[in-house]
């Protein structure tokens, strides 16, 4: 996408039954370099967690997303 403008993602899977049944957390991201110093991120968040308590009786099911923003500082 050239010098100024890139694209990116961050993807991580975990649980598998170690604490929750899975848990996926996903961003990818549109990265603009403002300068050699400063670079901007927009993008959207996803996190899914699946989460079984059955000896409480509790159940988290639960996909929550939404727009981010954020910066990156390079020295």
């Amino acid at each position: 996408m050239g010098d100024i403008w890139s694209a990116s993602a961050r993807v991580d899977v975990g649980g598998f039954g170690a604490g929750s049944r899975i848990a996926v957390n996903a961003e990818p991201l549109l990265n603009l370099k403002n300068n050699k110093h400063l670079t901007t991120s927009v993008g959207w968040k996803f996190l899914y967690q699946d989460f079984v308590d059955s000896s409480r009786g509790f159940e988290y099911d639960v996909l929550m997303q939404g727009p981010m923003f954020g910066f990156t500082i390079h020295w």
